[in-house]
């Protein structure tokens, strides 16, 4: 289980940087290169700006898969940069519950000021009966992001139940 999963010790000063290549989780399928998360519920992480590249990171689960490359789970993110490409998530269980969401970037409840990032080729995938998809590319999940520039170019959904956003799937709040 290869990632970076920041805690508490980051300051609003920090940036991460790097380039993220061919990493893979089978463990709770959240975000295989970088997970932003502090583990407690009384404070919110601040994170200046992470940059890369996440390219062909995979997370494959048998329940709830969210987010191969990247997941930020209820913390402030300044600025998000870099080039997704071929990540995919994929859900293979033969369970009708539970979801698939968002094959690079999933923001979870948290803020993002801003994303300046090109989506290429993404893809979540399910093979189970009843159960869905949310943003083959980008799922912005009961969260906030200010602003997003960038390319979405030949991201996809497949799921037996429902596919909503085959590049981007919005449950938040896009823009002031």
């Amino acid at each position: 289980y290869n990632t970076l999963e920041t805690k508490k010790n980051v300051s609003t000063s920090d940036a991460i940087s790097g380039d993220f290549y061919g990493l893979t989780t089978t463990s709770n399928a959240q975000g295989a290169a970088v997970r932003v998360y502090d583990g407690s519920s009384k404070t919110t992480l601040t994170v200046d700006s992470i940059s890369g590249n996440f390219i062909n990171n995979a997370g494959n689960f048998t329940k709830s898969a969210e987010s191969a490359a990247f997941y930020n789970y209820a913390e402030k993110i300044l600025s998000i940069s870099g080039n997704f490409v071929g990540n995919y998530i994929q859900n293979t269980g033969t369970s009708s519950s539970g979801r698939t969401d968002s094959g690079a970037l999933l923001n979870n409840g948290g803020t993002i000021d801003e994303i300046s990032a090109n989506f290429v080729g993404n893809r979540s995938y399910v093979t189970a009966t009843g159960v869905y998809t949310m943003g083959g590319a980008f799922f912005n999940r009961g969260g906030t992001i200010g602003k997003i520039t960038g390319d979405f170019i030949s991201n996809s959904g497949t799921a037996t139940l429902d596919v909503e956003g085959g590049a981007m799937a919005n449950a938040g709040q896009i823009g002031s």
